[in-house]
């Protein structure tokens, strides 16, 4: 699964590019299907999760806002 923010880059004219921002995670869920991240700031992410079944690989897309001092959590289901 990846969290990562989509940014509009500065130094387009036409103020429609779009950069990845440095601040992003990525990692591989348990066996229940779940992964957690901790960050300290509030911050809103896209999430991209993928999963390899057979020969198929299926995914998922979402967006999370985080909020300071809160706990949030989001079901992506993958097709």
């Amino acid at each position: 699964m990846q969290l990562y923010a989509q940014v509009k880059d500065p130094n387009d004219p036409k103020g429609t590019a779009t950069n990845i921002a440095d601040v992003k995670a990525s990692g591989n869920a348990d066996g229940g299907g779940q992964i957690k991240f901790t960050f300290k700031l509030p911050a809103n992410f896209d999430i991209k999760a993928t999963a390899v079944v057979g020969t198929k690989t299926i995914t998922g897309t979402s967006i999370i806002k985080l909020e300071e001092g809160k706990s949030v959590s989001k079901t992506v289901t993958l097709k």
